[in-house]
């Protein structure tokens, strides 16, 4: 009797604490924070560095895939971005500060590509895009397609020359405040074009890159004077920093906070972070496509975006309305959001990564299942793609 209540518990214990493979890069489930202390924010963050609205192919490891299963399994792609996006309207409605990182107007890309990125940019109604270099080049061509511009550029330090003004004409601005469930959020928007280099360069013959941290340090003094109670700064800068993330939480919907290790000391954004006193900048979103770096660097919050069109960036943002201040441990970056078209239904996502822990699981799991697909599902709503981007996108793969 002894034995028999005890493999009973043993295989209770078992049963209970038995977990299928995580979930990569998926946030499937939607809890509403109730709380009336606190206001909760969604920044979500794009990025189309590579200048081509297009879908993206995941491979599937060969060991995995039967007679007839696909060899990759598609993710990203205007239709699906749109659908997350209004996913994250739905959900957060004026609360949701939607970014892009900026460098989606490629210059190496036909204008036609290039039309349509702005055409589809400006669908999404974005908050704020980062006027970068790639964006100087096609408008400095053209100044009346500048002013007629209709999406909202945040460009804080890129200055003409001739003019000894910033370009900043049309919908693009120095800077910028948003009034998002009654805080006011404060834009600023930097690029540092490897500065000393940018003589050399005949795209930029008249322009001039201002230093970084002068300029964010002038406008956040001034959206303060303006009752910005978070600032948030988009920026381009150069670094070979790290983030230092356990295993475990690369795949969690509630990661913990990772720490930032730059190896250099010349390298941009730790100069840049040395330079501004700490508790100044509450978040920065920063356009790298070197490394995803994803937790504090000198008391910042810092987040890069992927330079793919089939992620996205977000950061939960808990704001005390007592307090007047953020609350970070309760705050959370999360790890990239890939944007899928489908979910393998034994995983609940749609990525396949052979270096990942208990990737031996996974892919028993979806051999077994014979990769049977399901409807992707994001924050509680099933995903479908916004079929409306095809009206007016000449170009759309």
């Amino acid at each position: 009797m002894i034995r028999l209540s005890l493999f009973i518990l043993v295989f209770l214990v078992s049963t209970c604490t038995k977990k299928g493979p995580s979930r990569l890069y998926s946030l499937p489930e939607w809890k509403e924070e109730t709380s009336s202390n606190y206001q909760r924010l969604m920044v979500a963050i794009s990025n189309n560095e590579e200048g081509q609205l297009r879908t993206e192919l995941a491979p599937i490891p060969k060991n995995i895939i039967k007679p007839g299963n696909p060899s990759s399994i598609e993710y990203g792609g205007p239709s699906f971005l749109s659908s997350y996006v209004s996913i994250l309207r739905k959900r957060f409605g004026e609360r949701l500060i939607l970014l892009d990182s900026g460098r989606f107007l490629k210059k190496s890309v036909n204008k036609e590509d290039q039309n349509a990125m702005l055409k589809f940019y400006d669908h999404l109604n974005y908050d704020g895009v980062l006027f970068t270099e790639e964006e100087v080049i096609r408008f400095l061509s053209n100044e009346e397609e500048l002013i007629s511009n209709k999406i909202p550029f945040i460009n804080s330090n890129i200055i003409n020359l001739k003019t000894k003004k910033l370009l900043t004409k049309g919908k693009v601005t120095s800077s910028k405040i948003l009034l998002k469930d009654g805080l006011k959020i404060g834009l600023i928007g930097l690029t540092s074009y490897e500065g000393r280099k940018v003589l050399s360069h005949d795209y930029f013959k008249g322009i001039y890159f201002e230093k970084p941290a002068v300029t964010f340090l002038e406008y956040k003094n001034y959206l303060k004077k303006k009752g910005a109670d978070i600032i948030i700064l988009m920026a381009s800068l150069k670094t070979e920093c790290e983030s230092k993330l356990p295993p475990k939480t690369l795949n969690s919907p509630r990661p913990n906070w990772a720490k930032i290790y730059c190896k250099n000391n010349k390298d941009d954004l730790l100069r840049f972070l040395k330079r501004i006193p700490r508790g100044s900048l509450d978040l920065l979103v920063l356009t790298n496509s070197d490394s995803q770096l994803r937790g504090y660097l000198l008391d910042t919050p810092v987040i890069s975006t992927p330079p793919s069109s089939g992620f996205l960036r977000m950061v939960e943002i808990f704001y005390d309305k007592n307090e007047k201040k953020l609350i970070w441990d309760k705050s959370l970056l999360h790890p990239k959001i890939q944007l899928c078209q489908n979910f393998f239904k034994a995983t609940s996502d749609c990525h396949i990564n052979t270096n990942f822990p208990g990737y031996k699981e996974r892919a028993r799991l979806l051999k077994s299942t014979a990769l049977q697909l399901m409807p992707a599902i994001f924050l509680g709503h099933e995903v479908k793609p916004d079929l409306s981007v095809n009206s007016f996108l000449p170009i759309v793969r």
